[in-house]
């Protein structure tokens, strides 16, 4: 029960904690408010129930909670992940969103990309880029100088967009004000309900959507929506990953390897005895798998199934990072050891994480020695459970 407790605990503390270099970071268990008058000049990390941005932030913002309202104005790219998020003032960048209700109802500098349950971009909306968008019910009054590609329960479109519109939805409305400037494909149950005043330049292509079955289900609609729900789930896995920060992974690799020493010390010697094989292991699980959970949502067969395995490759993924530190720190104890062995302590942990954290900053050759260790501890670390299961049973 005790190292349950303790893993629970060490899973949290990755979940919510943050990786960067120069960066401001605030936490609070009520709320966290940047108010009008304030202005932060370096990546903004925040996390608390409720956050409130009135102020301005001149580079990236990450925020995670309850409720989130960002009023103020983000120079860079907004990531948000909550319950409900209202976006009422100007991203300089990119802005993506994961939550339950959400909204927008300003400017956005460069792409969207949303996934939530009810989603509404307002009249006042303004989308330089190209827009990817997955919910339950999707309501679009604001402008899109770029792309569409929506799937969604209950989709209407009163905007104008200025590039192609690609659709997959159970009921599909375009009222008055609709103005779709490329072709517009579409997927549904039923013919869309195309308003007098909606103006479509392009060509209009309806497909009808059956509920399909794993005989039915052939390879063209299968790689078109593997499109769409793949680049949504990166979009949302990539909002988690940027909440990992540098001080929250040395407390939480200090934990692991306290609580969890000798299991520690199985995984990186496995990896840095079949390094190279373990490497090959993880690119294979990092591609195969997404590919693997997508068909298992998109057969509706298996939701269930394809629920557990996304978090079981979440938790593998957060491991991987953990552990690509931690391995690094064996090696480098291994090379400058008298002993010339392999030892996993919290001392190595940290400085391999620390370490390594600073590789990571290198251009290309730096994020190519980090990908090369997470790739092998993801590689062990499925590995490792896979024998245990196996043994248990």
């Amino acid at each position: 029960m005790k190292k349950i407790y303790t893993f629970s605990l060490v899973l949290g503390l990755l979940l919510i904690s943050f990786s960067a270099s120069a960066a401001t970071l605030k936490a609070g268990k009520e709320s966290y408010r940047l108010s009008g008058g304030e202005s932060i000049a370096d990546n903004f990390y925040v996390n608390a129930a409720r956050v409130f941005i009135s102020g301005v932030v001149e580079k990236d913002l990450f925020t995670a909670g309850g409720n989130i309202i960002v009023d103020g104005s983000v120079g860079g790219d907004a990531n948000l992940g909550g319950g409900s998020i209202d976006v009422l003032g100007p991203i300089g960048d990119d802005l993506r969103m994961g939550g339950g209700n959400i909204s927008v109802s300003n400017s956005v500098g460069g792409d969207l990309l949303v996934g939530g349950g009810m989603i509404f971009i307002y009249s006042e909306s303004k989308i330089s880029g190209d827009a990817l968008i997955g919910g339950g019910k999707v309501v679009i009054d604001g402008d899109i100088n770029g792309d569409l590609l929506v799937a969604a329960d209950d989709l209407e479109i009163n905007g104008t967009i200025s590039g192609d519109v690609k659709a997959r939805a159970g009921k599909i409305f375009l009222g008055d004000k609709a103005s779709i400037a490329g072709s517009f494909n579409y997927k549904s149950k039923e013919e869309a309900k195309i308003a007098s005043g909606a103006v479509i330049t392009g060509e209009t292509n309806f497909s009808k959507l059956k509920r399909p079955t794993s005989r039915e289900w052939n390879s063209k609609d299968s790689s078109k929506s593997f499109e769409m729900v793949t680049v949504i789930s990166v979009a949302l896995l990539g909002l988690l990953a940027h909440f990992i920060k540098l001080l929250a992974l040395l407390l939480v690799a200090v934990l692991v390897v306290w609580f969890y020493q000798k299991e520690s010390e199985v995984v990186v010697k496995h990896t840095l005895s079949n390094f190279w094989w373990e490497v090959l292991r993880g690119l294979g699980i990092l591609v195969i798998t997404p590919m693997a959970i997508v068909l298992l949502f998109i057969s509706l067969i298996g939701v269930y199934a394809g629920m557990f395995a996304l978090l079981a490759y979440v938790a593998f993924l957060i491991a991987s990072g953990l552990y690509a530190g931690i391995t690094f720190g064996g090696l480098l104890y291994k090379k400058f050891s008298k002993t010339k062995e392999v030892e996993v302590s919290r001392l190595s942990a940290v400085v391999g994480i620390v370490i390594l954290s600073f590789v990571k900053l290198i251009p290309i050759l730096g994020w190519l020695v980090y990908l090369v260790f997470f790739l092998a501890t993801l590689g062990s670390l499925v590995e490792q459970c896979y024998r245990k299961l196996k043994l248990a049973n």
